[in-house]
């Protein structure tokens, strides 16, 4: 029987780091941190990866001071223009505690995140990765009415899952370091989750979703940044099913489906069509992902048949 004492004494057991790659948003990197400065219990650390293109000696100084006011330990490093799986891989060589979670830049826990994640994985103690559920800052918004809507399933879920979200997500480090897992670089903006929870399932890591693992995130809420993302989203998860999965064709028309977002039949109907444009967008991603595949792989044929080998 899991008595209130024993949850009390995991509780002040418990070490995590926080660990947050950026680029670009200081303002939203400053109310991240502020946030999970409000926890009770802090992290043991804060390891931040800056990924902008010049440092800024005010923004270091405001987020040290921040962690300052908590006695909370920061490790500060700046990386320009490493591209996001390497920044998450150097995070990954920075961790020190137990356990680590990813946090983006635009997310924003809630004061009892840290304490909700120490109870479901007192209660859990078998599960490697645990993921949940991120909430819109601005539900009104259209745009992040349509990640709500995305999302909204999970408000209520809590089970086995093959996949966890590069954010809001929390790792047992011994298991990940056990095991070799690590990013793969060739994807610098998305979908690199994709081919971590990937290598995840192939060395048999128990991932658990709960709901009750939620924060806020800061979603894209005007069209033209909607479009660039799911662009970016088509195009880098081509790649991930080519390289990773198989490469028949009739194989990746499947992934391909199967990874569109179809709506729900009690979706509202002013969603409809931002879903609508959200598919075609991707889809076009998807079609320019396969194209740059096909050029590569004409290219490397080409140079086979006209660039003469060396004779011994």
């Amino acid at each position: 029987m899991i008595t209130k004492d024993k949850i009390k004494s995991f509780i002040r057991n418990f070490d995590i780091d926080i660990v947050i790659t950026t680029k670009g948003g200081s303002t939203q990197l400053l109310k991240c941190v502020t946030f999970i400065s409000k926890n009770n219990p802090l992290p043991h650390q804060i390891i931040v990866v800056d990924n902008n293109d010049e440092f800024s000696e005010e923004l270091f100084q405001q987020i040290k001071t921040i962690c300052s006011k908590k006695n909370l330990h920061l490790k500060y490093l700046f990386k320009t223009k490493i591209g996001l799986s390497r920044a998450r891989n150097l995070c990954l060589s920075q961790v020190d505690a137990p356990y680590y979670a990813f946090i983006d830049q635009d997310e924003y826990v809630h004061s009892k995140w840290i304490s909700k994640l120490i109870n479901f994985l007192n209660l859990h103690k078998d599960v490697d990765v645990v993921t949940g559920v991120k909430k819109s800052t601005d539900p009104n918004n259209y745009w992040n009415m349509i990640w709500d809507e995305i999302y909204r399933p999970g408000l209520t879920f809590q089970g086995p899952v093959d996949f966890a979200s590069s954010s809001n997500t929390c790792y047992r480090t011994k298991f990940i370091r056990k095991n070799h897992i690590t990013y793969d670089d060739s994807f610098t903006k998305s979908s690199e989750d994709r081919v971590f929870s990937y290598r995840l399932t192939q060395a048999h890591a128990k991932i658990c979703f709960s709901a009750k693992i939620w924060l806020y995130h800061d979603f894209r809420n005007t069209f033209k940044s909607f479009i660039h993302q799911w662009l970016e989203y088509g195009k880098s998860m081509f790649t991930y099913h080519h390289k990773y999965l198989d490469k028949s064709l009739h194989k990746q028309f499947k992934y391909y489906i199967s990874s569109l977002h179809p709506t729900r039949l009690d979706t509202p109907l002013t969603l409809l069509p931002g879903f609508l444009l959200l598919n075609l967008t991707y889809s076009f991603g998807y079609l320019k992902g396969s194209l740059l595949q096909l050029r590569d792989n004409i290219i490397f044929k080409l140079t086979q048949v006209f660039v003469p080998t060396k004779s011994t």
